[in-house]
């Protein structure tokens, strides 16, 4: 079952970001199939999305896609978690770092 994040379940304030370009590109548009997205106003490692999920659930998976009108996606990522909102702990893979990469490119 979908976390809720496309469909509007999760709702546009447990949607969060380090920074965002402007309104049409802020945190809450960061959702799958929506007519704008999330982008960062520096380009840098540190930016992230955070979605606010209210009880623990367990993920397993991610999708993700470029924006609709302009060639801008992200090539590589990492997930981090919290239970409190505190302290992040990254996910890992035999105790290393577990990078996402997205190896196939196309407009949606």
């Amino acid at each position: 079952m979908p976390l809720g994040v496309e469909d509007k379940r999760v709702p546009d304030g447990h949607l969060s970001a380090s920074s965002y370009y402007n309104s049409n590109l802020a945190p809450w548009h960061g959702r799958l199939n929506h007519r704008y997205s999330w982008s960062v106003r520096t380009m840098n490692v540190r930016q992230y999305l955070q979605v606010y999920v209210e009880n623990p659930k367990r993920i397993k998976g991610i999708a993700t896609q470029g924006r609709q009108d302009v060639n801008q996606w992200v090539k590589s990522y990492s997930v981090s978690y919290s239970e409190r909102g505190n302290s992040f702990n990254p996910v890992k893979e035999k105790g290393r770092l577990r990078v996402m990469k997205r190896f196939s490119y196309s407009l949606i």
